[in-house]
């Protein structure tokens, strides 16, 4: 449910998230993808769950997993960052940073944040436009938190 720039979801793991002032809803493209949004021109994000990968560190969860999604999509894909975090609930999770480039023309610059619950994989990640202000929509997948 997404409602007042807070996305919820009700099932386990129940996890929300806020989003911006101007965002739209959009279909949902991928398998495990629970919700899509984007603010036109500027970034696209989505929440993704799915039964957490099998021998999977979560560490090695975005450089590896989730760079192999864009490989499907893109070229160029380069991790430049992958760092553990703590979400505000106090739940472990990484950041993991990639660049790549969409239809071998579109630099973007992707920002994924996962956590594995309930033996699931819980995912965010925004990719922003070369025209967008990154700070300002890496708090979309910041503000994850677990309930």
């Amino acid at each position: 449910m997404a409602k007042d720039r807070v996305f919820r979801r009700t099932k386990t793991p129940k996890f929300m998230f806020e989003y911006p002032i101007g965002s739209k809803k959009q279909s949902v493209t991928s398998p495990g993808q629970i919700m899509r949004m984007n603010i036109p021109k500027r970034v696209d994000f989505a929440a993704n769950v799915i039964t957490k990968p099998e021998k999977r560190e979560l560490r090695d969860f975005g450089p590896i997993y989730y760079a192999e999604i864009l490989r499907q999509v893109g070229s160029d894909v380069r991790v430049v960052g992958n760092k553990e975090i703590v979400l505000k609930c106090g739940t472990n999770a990484y950041r993991t940073d990639i660049k790549w480039v969409y239809q071998d023309y579109y630099q973007v610059s992707s920002v994924v944040v996962s956590s594995y619950k309930n033996d699931q994989c819980v995912y965010l990640v925004v990719h922003p436009s070369s025209l967008a202000n990154h700070e300002n929509f890496e708090r979309i997948v910041e503000s994850l938190t677990f309930e």
